[in-house]
């Protein structure tokens, strides 16, 4: 029992111990550079490991099916003594050579080689399923880290711009330029300014550990990851059936057909050819062969095929009515990725031109101090409008970017962008 026991604690200690041996290196805004770093953790991501054993497993099983259908040619011998009459005993030697083919069994082998291909559809299916979700995972801990980075330098640099402006603004207070009561309010917002600050800098610390999951020594990116995929919103409606999950769940039905077809085939008798060589174990006998058909059929089973049929049937009913069902709730699901994709390209196009009015404002207010036109009150003002509308612009840019690589992974289109898909999708979009 102790034996066993450490064997499970070293197994448990051991897990997790290779998919962190990866550096992240490089500018992600280069688009090879994001490739080849993505590729390299979601091929030693544990997810993906145990779904290619899987499809591994499958592929095995489906070539076992069809290896049932072939002869089969087996070998058997026994050794021992023998004794004729009242001659002493001697030592023999027995050999019997079988030869077996199966003629025909009701169409139960064909339906188990039917069943071993679904059977790898399904298990490729979810394979690809799983390549998707681990680099959609990979890509948003990368993005939200690029945010939270780029959020928190942004505010650490309008604090340190606000610094000689707060001076300034104190010196006036003092000569009675500026009311005190403006200048308070004025703190205010810089108290609530320092603590976004603070609180972005320990938004940085959760995203790296998070990156940890990934990253040996993970360091938050310094530009914004490399966009490899587009969604276009016009055609992705009519190309769901591209999604990993949809193909396993009719992968399942066409297991469950399978499955009912064994089941009948049940009901007919199993004919096969049998060759059988044999040698006497008295070496003055003679040599036997017999070529022979077989045929076995069961009259009764006790009702076994009976429930066994049901149970197929109805497992088979079960398979396509949670296809269907799921087929209209990815439908609707896709629908709502396309319009969450669509309004953060929309709200991110609103954002950049928000940066550019406010970087033209605040321009010709520091024009306007420079002649004497524009107060400082208005220019801190200004600066504080333009850090608010930065600040919602790398957030907006942040969820542009998720929103469609969600879709993509939903429609299973993600992997095929990074390279890593392990089946073909349809170019027409087939949702059949």
């Amino acid at each position: 029992m102790a034996k066993t026991e450490d064997a499970l604690a070293t197994l448990i200690n051991s897990v997790g111990s290779e998919q962190r041996s990866i550096n992240q290196e490089g500018a992600l805004s280069d688009r090879r550079t994001l490739l080849a770093v993505v590729s390299e953790v979601v091929t030693k991501d544990p997810r993906l490991v145990a779904a290619q054993a899987g499809t591994d497993a499958a592929l095995a099983e489906l070539r076992l099916a069809e290896a049932l259908r072939g002869p089969e040619l087996s070998l058997s011998g026994q050794v021992g003594n023998y004794k004729s009459g009242g001659a002493p005993s001697e030592a023999g030697l027995g050999l019997a050579v079988v030869g077996e083919q199966l003629i025909s069994d009701g169409g139960a082998s064909n339906a188990a080689v039917d069943e071993g291909a679904a059977s790898l559809l399904y298990a490729r299916a979810r394979q690809e399923q799983a390549t998707n979700l681990i680099i959609l995972d990979v890509l948003d801990a990368l993005v939200l880290a690029w945010q939270a980075g780029a959020r928190a330098a942004l505010a650490a640099d309008t604090a340190a711009r606000f610094v000689p402006l707060r001076m300034q603004l104190g010196r006036a207070a003092e000569t009675g330029m500026i009311d005190n009561s403006a200048l308070q309010a004025l703190e205010r917002d810089f108290l609530v300014a320092e603590a976004r600050s603070v609180e972005l800098a320990s938004d940085t610390a959760v995203v790296r550990g998070r990156l940890s999951e990934y990253f040996v020594d993970p360091q938050i990116p310094s530009t914004f990851p490399a966009k490899v995929f587009n969604i276009d919103a016009a055609t992705a409606l009519d190309t769901f059936g591209t999604s990993p999950e949809l193909q396993s769940r009719a992968a399942s039905v066409l297991i469950a057909r399978a499955v009912e077809r064994k089941a009948l085939a049940a009901f007919s008798p199993s004919v096969g050819i049998q060759l059988k060589t044999s040698s006497p174990f008295d070496e003055t006998g003679d040599t036997e062969t017999t070529l022979g058909l077989g045929v076995t059929y069961v009259f009764s089973d006790a009702g076994r095929r009976k429930h066994a049929l049901v149970a197929a049937t109805s497992r088979l009913r079960a398979a396509e009515a949670e296809l269907l069902a799921y087929r209209g709730e990815l439908r609707s699901r896709v629908a709502e990725g396309i319009a969450a994709m669509e309004a953060s390209r929309r709200l991110l196009d609103i954002q950049k031109r928000s940066i550019h009015e406010a970087e033209a404002s605040l321009a010709l207010a520091y024009r306007q101090v420079s002649v004497g036109e524009q107060e400082l009150l208005g220019l801190l003002s200004l600066e504080i409008e333009l850090y608010e509308a930065s600040d919602r612009l790398i957030t907006a840019r942040s969820q542009a970017y998720l929103a469609e690589a969600r879709l993509a992974a939903e429609l299973g289109l993600l992997a095929e962008a990074f390279g890593m898909s392990s089946v073909h999708h349809n170019p027409s979009g087939s949702n059949n």
